[in-house]
């Protein structure tokens, strides 16, 4: 949806918002890294106005190697998840690395174990 009254405001999200339907077409993340044969991804930062878990949930089912190794999400909308997308990435062997009013940065431990401090240095300067 798109509301009339706030042009830089969106939705995947049904009934979220007053505004103006718009179709569009959706890809699903880990297909677009297998045909564009991206073998992994270093950082994502994914802010979808509470469409996080149907973005993030068929990534969590694929392969290890094409899991984030960071994951910036913004969690303002979280109430529209249908399933909480953080523990759904901790049960994934990610773990919080940082967190404000606004987003959580989690790192995945089984490809980072030796990078947590370059991990909060890039947490300090996304904020």
């Amino acid at each position: 949806m798109i509301p009339t009254n706030d042009l830089g405001g969106s939705s995947l999200v049904p009934n979220k918002v007053l505004g103006k339907a718009v179709s569009v077409t959706v890809q699903r993340l880990d297909d677009v890294l297998r045909e564009k044969n991206i073998e992994g991804v270093d950082a994502l930062k994914i802010d979808v106005e509470g469409f996080e878990y149907e973005v993030l949930s068929p990534l969590l089912e694929c392969e290890v190697t094409l899991l984030p190794k960071l994951i910036i999400i913004e969690y303002v909308n979280s109430a529209c998840w249908r399933e909480d997308v953080i523990v759904h990435l901790i049960n994934k062997s990610y773990t919080i690395l940082g967190k404000n009013r606004l987003k959580t940065l989690l790192t995945y431990l089984h490809q980072n174990k030796k990078r947590k401090g370059l991990n909060k240095r890039l947490w300090n300067k996304s904020m």
